[in-house]
């Protein structure tokens, strides 16, 4: 891992180590929940509304039931007696925050606790510094916090050699990188594609299909066992999968006039050359498409190939001296078209097209 990581890195997860000794487990039992007018209380430790919600999902019952309470007495404390006892008035762990100047329960989870525990959360932090001081020669960490509803320590890492060149032409070349979802209880790694979408530098995030993993008394192998298979071959397989679909799709005349009409509004030249509709028109004149909402016009073929259609976008985007705006626009449609395919290719078969 190169110096500039292991600051970051360290950096980070001091920053992260610090937010994660404010929050504790802490037994509550479900009948010692009180109400006080509009507010929750475990004793003297206030229930944030998340937590709130968390409880009444454990009793099963509706938030709005909440305002049809009037009386605390009379009305939500034979109600909680009732609920506990349907549950066994077992007794449950909250997430306690405390600094300085507050204590209050931030989530109510079902699951049995007997003490008062930390968060245990700092194996992440390690099976993430081994993991970059293994691979992180052309990795970078991007960024990393405690998430106080998810519990669990999110790190996004941007990965420096895994750019991919989408179609091979040495223009479009896609950034890649990978979150990592460290909670107690299970380790999520999220693949991820940075497609630039303006000059000023910004661009859309694509999330892949995520992998998961059981935290328990995972292993530092198992742990990068399943980071690289995620770089090595989900990137890989997307690319040709989606690739393959663009050349087996057309695109609908939705997809095509909505590329026509962002670069007609820059320039009616550029729009002749990438986007001319004129074999459109003379097919589909007894049709009068102009007339025709987009539901239809997305069903509508276009005879133009997805993949031919996609070089088109791209090819505008990186050769063309076009305005944010329109830039910005054509990339997300190229990116939308990639990711999610042609509206013709998600249409069902037709069995009875041939009777």
């Amino acid at each position: 891992m190169n110096n500039t990581n292991t600051l970051t890195l360290e950096t980070y997860s001091t920053n992260v180590l610090n937010a994660i000794s404010q929050y504790n487990k802490v037994p509550v039992k479900l009948s010692n929940i009180r109400k006080v007018g509009a507010n929750f209380y475990d004793g003297t430790t206030m229930v944030s509304s998340t937590a709130l919600n968390d409880l009444l999902n454990i009793f099963s019952i509706k938030n709005d039931l909440l305002s049809e309470i009037k009386s605390d007495d009379d009305q939500w404390v034979p109600l909680q007696k009732t609920l506990a006892n349907i549950k066994n008035d077992r007794t449950v762990t909250s997430i306690v925050h405390k600094d300085d100047d507050n204590t209050f329960i931030t989530r109510i989870f079902k699951d049995t606790l007997e003490e008062e525990q930390d968060l245990n959360l700092a194996r992440g932090i390690e099976l993430i510094k081994s993991y970059m001081d293994a691979n992180g020669k052309d990795l970078k960490i991007h960024g990393m916090f405690f998430n106080t509803k998810t519990l669990q320590i999110e790190t996004q890492v941007r990965n420096l050699r895994k750019k991919i060149d989408v179609f091979s032409n040495g223009v479009d070349n896609w950034n890649s990188g990978f979150n990592i979802n460290f909670g107690e209880n299970r380790t999520v790694v999220s693949p991820f594609f940075l497609r630039l979408i303006c000059t000023n530098g910004m661009t859309a995030t694509e999330m892949l299909a995520q992998r998961f993993i059981s935290s328990e008394k995972i292993k530092q192998d198992s742990f990068n066992k399943l980071v690289n298979k995620t770089v090595d071959e989900d990137f890989t397989f997307v690319v040709n999968e989606n690739c393959n679909r663009l050349k087996e799709s057309n695109i609908s005349l939705n997809e095509f006039f909505g590329a026509r009409d962002t670069l007609q509004g820059f320039s009616k030249d550029l729009t002749k050359n990438y986007f001319d509709d004129t074999e459109i028109q003379e097919a589909y004149k007894p049709y009068k498409i102009k007339y025709k909402n987009k539901k239809w016009l997305s069903t509508a073929n276009s005879n133009i190939n997805g993949y031919d259609f996609f070089n088109s976008l791209t090819h505008c985007t990186s050769h063309q001296e076009l305005n944010d705006p329109t830039r910005m626009s054509l990339n997300m449609l190229a990116s939308r078209l990639f990711f999610k395919g042609p509206d013709m290719s998600l249409q069902a078969p037709n069995p009875f097209k041939n009777n």
